[in-house]
């Protein structure tokens, strides 16, 4: 998910199926617009059908908020290896996948 636009947005945003069910594909469109974001309808379809098909889990209000913890700290991550490293000319969907394709493997199951 991490490796393209939508991805991030839906990732960042709408972690919640819940909420990016409720949204519909219309509004998911716009919600992607306003961020500068193009989302074809056939994409915000599947991804509404992805949320409405997703099981609720318990925990997932935890896993919800160890998620933006995680992005928060990727975020900084970049953020300082724009600053001193010649991937600064790298865009974020090429930083993440240069992240995960590091020597050793991924420490993340994507």
């Amino acid at each position: 998910m991490l490796g393209t636009r939508i991805g991030r947005l839906v990732v960042a945003e709408l972690a919640d199926p819940a909420r990016l069910a409720a949204l519909g594909a219309g509004r998911l469109v716009r919600f992607g617009a306003t961020r500068g974001l193009r989302i074809r309808g056939a994409d915000a379809d599947r991804l509404g059908a992805a949320a409405r098909d997703a099981l609720p889990m318990p925990d997932a209000p935890v896993a919800r908020a160890v998620l933006a913890a995680d992005l928060a700290l990727l975020a900084e991550d970049a953020r300082q290896l724009r600053r001193r490293s010649p991937l600064s000319a790298l865009d974020s969907a090429q930083f993440t996948a240069a992240l995960l394709s590091s020597p050793g493997g991924s420490p993340w199951k994507v």
